[in-house]
């Protein structure tokens, strides 16, 4: 069980169902997915509580670490906000259903976080890469199976994870790493939740689809099945130092699997104001953004 505020609950496995049951009655923000929250609790610290009927996260910036407060939920919003802002300067990551209560409200400023928007997409468009604008989708696709043609090339999916396949997971994104010249540093978070991702994916309901040439995984994205139609995207790595298309090829692949499974749309999550994300994610066309906003009190606000 969460803890009820002021008190907090560390955030554990165990959480899984009861944060999970709690925000499918919203749309698919990120930052409250238990699976992203639950592997990016990188050093132990992020904790969950209940306030109101809602569900308060209290966690580390994913940039910064500075430490951060956000809040989901529908039942006595401006008093949650208001005793969330007697020990917080601001609240952050707030989905647009929470901060739309109090979008009138003379005491409070609400600022869009353009940087912490989540991107979703139609799974329809990915799979089919449809008219003028994903032209150049549609060849770079085209040019990555005509390269293969004297490959064995192989798409496979799965939903259980062994160790033995885990490590080659692992083995891929320290080639990836590599390839892009990523600092050990700079990296350790984003490989510290894959880790954790991977130890803990027969328990998280996800499934995984690879790119193999000749036997050899190239590519790989790992996703979750939500509810009413949705996916989210947790982690996809591609080795564009084999073929500079494959991601194209990959994003396809993926679509037609989680199309299969009953997605039409899927979540890639945010871009965190990094230009070369944002222009990534914003080439294949996103259908709509999940905004997020701050919120703060007018005469504490800077």
């Amino acid at each position: 069980m969460i803890a009820t505020y002021p008190d907090f609950s560390k955030l554990d496995l165990d959480h899984m169902g009861e944060i999970r049951d709690f925000v499918a009655q919203f749309e698919p923000y990120s930052d409250f997915n238990f699976t992203s929250i639950f592997c990016w609790n990188t050093d132990g610290t992020t904790e969950v509580s209940h306030l109101n009927g809602n569900l308060v996260i209290r966690m580390p910036d994913y940039l910064d670490g500075h430490l951060l407060y956000s809040v989901l939920g529908s039942n006595q919003i401006e008093a949650t906000v208001q005793e969330l802002l007697e020990v917080a300067s601001k609240l952050e990551l707030i989905p647009e259903a929470v901060a739309n209560v109090l979008h009138k409200h003379p005491d409070y400023k609400i600022i869009e976080d353009e940087d912490s928007f989540d991107y979703t997409y139609d799974m329809s468009h990915l799979i089919d890469m449809p008219g003028s604008k994903f032209k150049k989708k549609r060849n770079k696709a085209n040019v990555f199976v005509k390269d293969h043609e004297h490959y064995e090339l192989t798409v496979q999916s799965y939903t259980t994870l062994d160790t033995q396949h885990a490590d080659k997971i692992r083995a891929l994104d320290r080639e990836w790493a590599e390839q892009h010249s990523r600092d050990e540093g700079d990296i350790l978070p984003e490989r510290t939740a894959l880790d954790t991702l991977l130890t803990n994916f027969n328990a998280l309901n996800l499934v995984i689809t690879e790119v193999l040439v000749n036997n050899e995984i190239k590519a790989f994205s790992i996703n979750e099945v939500l509810g009413d139609g949705y996916a989210i995207c947790h982690f996809e790595k591609a080795l564009t130092t084999h073929h500079q298309n494959i991601f194209t090829f990959l994003v396809i692949q993926v679509a037609k699997e989680l199309a299969s499974l009953g997605c039409n749309k899927v979540n890639w999550e945010q871009d965190l104001g990094l230009p070369g994300l944002r222009r990534a994610k914003s080439s294949y066309h996103p259908i709509r953004m999940l905004k997020k906003y701050t919120i703060s009190l007018h005469e504490l606000a800077g």
